[in-house]
């Protein structure tokens, strides 16, 4: 079923504060509100979680090592209960990351956010983004390198 216009920018409107007030700015104060207790998140970093206090986990972990990381909605389309924000995501390594030591490197990568939304909650996540670059540019501080 198509979804209405109303309903189309409201599903947008989750996704824009998924970007802008939980990510761009670090703020998990809105996860209870957006996402489901029972969310799937699949994130470009290598980290997958089924529940909120995981994906807070996440955003903690982020912050820690990149913490300017931003994310940039560059069009978002919606159909049926999905939404797919093609995106744009910037960071400087500034603090270690799992087994990457601090490189203060800048990196930039391009991918997607595919969510499934019911009910005005993020239900499913898949974040794909080629982070191959990223790791390249933050691989000079991995131990053994």
């Amino acid at each position: 079923m198509a979804a209405s216009s109303a309903t189309r920018e409201a599903m947008k409107l989750v996704v824009r504060r998924f970007y802008d007030d939980i990510w761009n700015k670090f703020d998990v104060g809105p996860v209870n509100e957006l996402i489901s207790p029972s969310v799937t998140f699949r994130g470009t970093l290598e980290h997958n979680t089924t529940d909120r206090d995981g994906f807070k986990r996440y955003v903690r972990e982020i912050e820690a090592a990149f913490p300017d990381f931003y994310q940039r909605i560059d069009e978002m389309y919606v159909d049926g209960d999905r939404c797919i924000a093609r995106m744009h995501w910037s960071a400087t390594h500034t603090r270690d990351f799992r087994e990457y030591k601090a490189t203060h490197r800048r990196f930039e990568y391009l991918g997607v956010g595919i969510f499934k939304i019911i009910n005005g909650q993020i239900q499913d996540v898949w974040a794909v983004g080629d982070t191959h670059g990223m790791f390249k540019v933050i691989s000079v501080g991995k131990e053994g390198h």
